[in-house]
């Protein structure tokens, strides 16, 4: 009788975890300890030129500490489950996003690695010729939009970024 009544509790509370309301945009779950709440996917996208035209939604801007330091960095990729898919990634160093920043191959604190489609191996700084000006847009929904100025070459191909929407990730 006891596993009666607790699998009737059970059943009545599942019962009352409907979907709700019907909506029209994405959503995802967030599950804590007592609760459950929903939150809307933000859109990220990304559209650069290297050795041709990429893009894809993967896309990421963050603070991060290295070595006691604190750095900001961009992360883009096609696929981050695949080991040879496209694959962008800019760090350098400051305490918060800021409105722009110019990425320099001189500045040891400043990288850029580049893998393209199919490559196994990254570029750095002993590849990269010129500079990068990177402008970021705070959208207020969680994302940010970031444009630059300049196409330096790394590994012998021009990187052009034409806009990228990244998720702010703490």
């Amino acid at each position: 009788m006891k596993k009666f009544i607790l699998f009737a509790a059970l059943a009545l509370t599942a019962a009352g975890c409907g979907a709700g309301e019907g909506r029209d945009h994405s959503t995802g779950f967030k599950i804590a300890p007592g609760s459950v709440s929903e939150f809307t996917i933000k859109t990220k996208s990304y559209n650069v030129t290297y050795s041709g035209p990429k893009t894809g939604d993967y896309a990421v801007v963050f603070l991060g500490n290295i070595g006691g330091e604190s750095y900001v960095g961009v992360a883009l990729s096609s696929d981050p489950k695949s080991a040879t898919s496209f694959n962008l990634k800019m760090y350098f160093r400051a305490d918060s996003i800021p409105g722009s920043y110019t990425l320099n191959p001189v500045t040891l604190s400043d990288l850029i690695t580049v893998r393209n489609e199919g490559g196994t191996t990254y570029s750095d700084r002993t590849a990269w010729t010129g500079t990068l000006t990177l402008n970021f847009t705070d959208k207020g929904d969680g994302t940010y939009e970031i444009t630059s100025i300049g196409n330096p070459s790394i590994d012998g191909n021009n990187l052009t970024i034409t806009t990228i929407t990244a998720l702010k990730v703490p």
